[in-house]
């Protein structure tokens, strides 16, 4: 990768996870949090403040960690190829699938395309969760006020397995779904006009994972 190239890369990587951690996940919580309003037996206001280290913390932990998992999601097999369609039929190719089979097989061609290989975008999705959940804990850390205030682990642990869960799932829309959908070749899984069908009829088996191109 150039210097150029990476420095363009870096730049969008830092203004989509200041957008997704600072405007979207963090500025949400804490205005949510200013809808809280706490009251004492008598009826009286509870005085809420915010400690400014701890929540200048919650803010770091989430852009750090957005950042992270948008870096390793960029390396999706699928994101990361020129050519996406060429992707997907190397990976045909490795089955050993004739042409007639590919023909009769569109939905788990499809299955292919969206499914296989999501290491880099459960990784990053569990590092984004990890920076949620610290931005969120994080943020009622930083409150202040003369009240006592106690976590249910179990509730702890729930929202935890929703942040990996819905991290894993917008990052698999970003960089595979939508990936997907806007080829027409990978959406209806027909074959690439740059293909040979011929060629790829006579397409050596096994480990041979080169594509076949007129």
């Amino acid at each position: 990768m150039s210097s150029g190239t990476l420095k363009e890369k870096l730049s969008a990587l830092f203004l989509m996870a200041a957008a997704l951690g600072f405007g979207a996940i963090w500025s949400m919580h804490f205005v949510g949090m200013m809808a809280m309003e706490a009251f004492h037996p008598d009826g009286t206001r509870v005085a809420i403040r915010y400690h400014i280290v701890k929540t200048m913390l919650s803010a770091i932990y989430c852009f750090v960690c957005v950042f992270a998992g948008l870096w390793i999601s960029c390396y999706d097999r699928f994101f990361i190829s020129e050519n996406s369609a060429e992707q997907l039929y190397t990976d045909v190719l490795q089955r050993e699938w004739s042409l007639k089979t590919m023909k009769r097989s569109k939905n788990q061609m499809k299955c292919i395309a969206i499914f296989k290989d999501l290491q880099h975008l459960f990784v990053g999705g569990c590092i984004t969760a990890v920076g949620v959940c610290l931005m969120h804990y994080e943020g009622m850390r930083a409150m202040e006020f003369k009240m006592k205030m106690e976590l249910d682990t179990a509730i702890v642990v729930v929202s935890a397995v929703i942040a990996v869960t819905a991290a894993c799932a917008a990052f698999w829309i970003i960089f595979r779904l939508l990936v997907w959908y806007r080829n027409e070749t990978l959406r209806l899984g027909t074959l690439p006009p740059v293909i040979s069908r011929r060629r790829l009829e006579r397409a050596p088996p096994a480990n041979h994972t080169s594509l076949f191109i007129r």
